[in-house]
């Protein structure tokens, strides 16, 4: 409960960042609202890419640019947990 009051807040305050809707999302999962929670998590993947590109203005390539794998590995523990 207390995960889920500070994703809540922290989404109140900073709307275009991606921690709220994550730990939201996590304590969705902990509570079994699987559907939820990857609407958060999604959500978070969507500002993260939109605030970090993997590509330049010019469309180039940016070195070293990492995906976010924790948004990942909590997307693929929801499914796993709605398929059984």
């Amino acid at each position: 409960q207390t995960l889920l009051t500070l994703g809540r807040r922290l989404i109140q305050q900073q709307l275009d960042q991606t921690h709220g809707y994550y730990y939201r999302g996590l304590a969705l999962e902990m509570l079994g609202r699987y559907p939820e929670a990857e609407e958060d998590i999604l959500k978070a993947r969507t500002i993260f890419f939109e605030n970090n590109p993997p590509a330049d203005a010019d469309g180039r390539m940016i070195p070293n640019w990492e995906p976010p794998e924790i948004l990942d590995r909590a997307l693929q523990r929801i499914r796993a947990a709605q398929e059984g």
